[in-house]
């Protein structure tokens, strides 16, 4: 399962920025990864989570040691728990 934010929509494709799940004192928060975009088929998208958006301070003292630097980050108001369980059970009875 990956998160991701969708920038764009072409027709049945989709450019998605992938998001990764914080560390540290970002635990509650999911992170703007910064690779390139990927373009995937709308069909992939097997569900569409409620979140904010927030900037957060890098936490990374070394390459932002002042703190001026901020992450786009993303607070989930639902949890994930219940995709992951039918991806999971999916996966156990195998292909039909």
């Amino acid at each position: 399962m990956a998160l991701g934010r969708i920038s764009q929509i072409r027709g049945s494709e989709l450019s998605v920025e992938r998001l990764e799940e914080g560390r540290d004192e970002l635990q509650s928060v999911w992170v703007l990864h910064g690779v390139d975009e990927e373009t995937i088929a709308r069909t992939a998208v097997r569900r569409v989570v409620a979140a904010d958006y927030m900037q957060v301070v890098d936490p990374d003292r070394v390459s932002n040691p002042h703190g001026e630097h901020a992450l786009e980050a993303y607070r989930l108001l639902e949890p994930l728990e219940p995709l992951q369980q039918e991806q999971e059970q999916q996966q156990q009875d195998g292909p039909q």
